[in-house]
């Protein structure tokens, strides 16, 4: 049972670090697109260079997931 325990505390803990990383990378990516659309670019075109210069964010998570 107490292992039992264990692996559920570890899947909840787990799905609230996936969150919390989904959400830091969506503000970075929020970030760096509204810094891109005050230098002039229009949004779309600013969404995407903030994702080309985060990098590939399934990437991100992977080597963040395996850091932890």
């Amino acid at each position: 049972m107490k292992l039992f325990l264990q692996r559920l505390r570890s899947f909840i803990d787990g799905g609230q670090k996936e969150d919390d990383l989904r959400r830091e990378l969506e503000f970075h990516l929020v970030e760096e697109s509204e810094e891109h659309q005050a230098e002039g670019m229009p949004p779309e075109v600013a969404r995407a260079a903030a994702c080309r210069g985060l990098g590939n964010i399934t990437l991100v998570q992977e080597e963040t997931r395996e850091a932890s």
